[in-house]
């Protein structure tokens, strides 16, 4: 005797149904997935913008330091120069070159100058009289130069550097005399220090006090320089 299955009959569903929607468990598990990404990309942003703020500060103090390193280097390269050319006197002078020790004996001329001129000029303003016709003026002078000269001696090295780079301008100066003199080069260098140290000098001191009376409105001879250098050098020694 044939036997029909029966069909299979569907649990009953216990307790009531209606109005609740019906739960998708794949879209559950994206939307838990989705909000997980997102929060993992807002934490690495976040990360990559704290990294590069530290590169940021990093790079900035390096950028400063290595200024700073450059600036300490100069400063100290500075120092070492000028220490050393202070420590430069006439014996070392002559050993660099008789060029340099003649240029050298050029440029503290030319500073002596300098000083007679800048002094006469401040003692002329502060007393309105020449210091060769007022004694006011003359002490005035004296006060001056004296403390333009201690300023020359603290600057010594820019003088000393300014011989050593004119030394070779002197060199071709001797040369040019020995060729248009044709004759031997100690005759030359005689020359030369005759033109520049003599000649040269009287010219720029007439011509130095020539400016300040024009300036100044007071008439100053450069005929009585000698009354001027014992007034400096008495101050000088007091």
């Amino acid at each position: 005797m044939a036997m029909i299955a029966a069909p299979l009959a569907h649990p009953a569903v216990v307790g009531p149904t209606r109005g609740l929607a019906a739960v998708d468990p794949l879209r559950c598990s994206k939307a838990s997935a989705n909000g997980a990404l997102t929060a993992t990309t807002v934490a690495v942003v976040a990360r990559h913008k704290r990294v590069r703020k530290i590169l940021a500060k990093a790079e900035k103090e390096e950028t400063e330091d290595v200024k700073d390193s450059a600036e300490s280097t100069k400063t100290s390269g500075f120092r070492r120069w000028w220490k050393k050319t202070a420590k430069i006197d006439a014996k070392a002078l002559r050993k660099m070159g008789l060029m340099c020790l003649l240029s050298y004996g050029f440029v503290s001329n030319v500073n002596a100058l300098l000083l007679i001129l800048l002094a006469t000029y401040r003692s002329i303003l502060a007393t309105g009289a020449s210091p060769l016709a007022s004694k006011a003026s003359l002490k005035q002078f004296g006060i001056t130069w004296a403390g333009l000269y201690v300023i020359s001696n603290i600057v010594r090295p820019v003088r000393i550097s300014i011989a050593l780079a004119i030394s070779k301008p002197f060199d071709k100066l001797v040369k040019f005399f020995e060729e248009k003199l044709k004759c031997k080069r100690w005759m030359a260098i005689g020359a030369v220090v005759l033109f520049l140290n003599v000649f040269l000098t009287i010219a720029l001191l007439w011509g130095g006090m020539i400016l300040v009376s024009s300036l100044t409105g007071v008439k100053v001879s450069a005929s009585q320089i000698g009354v001027l250098l014992k007034a400096g050098k008495a101050a000088k020694g007091h």
